[in-house]
């Protein structure tokens, strides 16, 4: 029973079951169903079997706030998911990052829950667990591959097979975000690669991860991460290494 906790709480019950209430909303969770929500918002929850096993993770970062409530404005989210493995592996790969932290340990985190936000809209969006589009698989793959390069619209569209107009509407669909959105992300992920693993300047940075102009790859970069690049890079230096 709390509140006010500024972060997401990732709760997916493997065994028994259990009663949430959060607000208007009081629902029962059974074997295979995932629960997000915002703690911020008073709750409650609580085991209504001897035993109740569940994995859980709790994350928080403005982005994924605000991305999570694009598709759940009231602050929580259930499915259930007949093929839970990808939310086994999220949890075994934070484990991993977090017993073994390095420099890059804060970013891989943040890409893992990124991509597991964007999931859960396209879950959201489509209604059900149905497979990512095939021509949208594509386009990841080609945008991941390239993010050091000029990208477009119509680059993407052509690599998903798609028109420009339909490429935007099914991308946005699918995973919450413009695909503009996305790739200025992925690239703000990489900058802070650089700026932790090189001693490149941030004009520098800004240029190889393909930003047109310093400013505004500063503006997104304190956006995206609270701080400016410099101020992120020297936080980074002098922060000791946790679990």
């Amino acid at each position: 029973d709390r509140c006010g906790h500024n972060m997401l709480f990732i709760c997916l019950t493997l065994e028994g079951t259990s009663s949430v209430i959060c607000g208007d909303e009081c629902r029962m969770l059974n074997s295979g169903d995932l629960m997000v929500l915002d703690c911020i918002n008073a709750h409650h929850y609580r085991s209504e079997c001897d035993c109740w096993k569940f994995m859980w993770i709790q994350v928080n970062g403005s982005d994924i706030h605000t991305l999570f409530h694009t598709f759940a404005p009231k602050g929580l989210f259930f499915r259930h998911l007949q093929d839970t493995s990808f939310i086994h592996e999220l949890y075994q790969k934070l484990v991993a990052i977090i017993k073994n932290p390095s420099p890059l340990h804060e970013i891989d985190v943040s890409e893992l829950i990124d991509c597991f936000i964007y999931q859960l809209a396209r879950y959201s969006a489509m209604g059900e667990d149905d497979a990512l589009p095939v021509g949208l698989t594509h386009a990841l793959t080609y945008i991941q591959d390239h993010i050091h390069e000029e990208l477009t619209l119509e680059t993407m569209a052509a690599a998903a097979g798609y028109s420009v107009y339909y490429f935007s509407r099914a991308f946005t669909k699918h995973f919450g975000v413009s695909p503009y959105r996305y790739v200025i992300n992925l690239r703000l992920h990489h900058a802070a690669r650089m700026l932790i693993t090189t001693e490149e300047s941030v004009e520098k940075i800004a240029s190889l991860s393909k930003f047109s102009g310093v400013s505004r790859f500063i503006s997104f970069f304190r956006r995206h991460y609270g701080v400016t690049p410099l101020q992120y890079r020297k936080a980074k230096a002098n922060e000791p290494h946790r679990v």
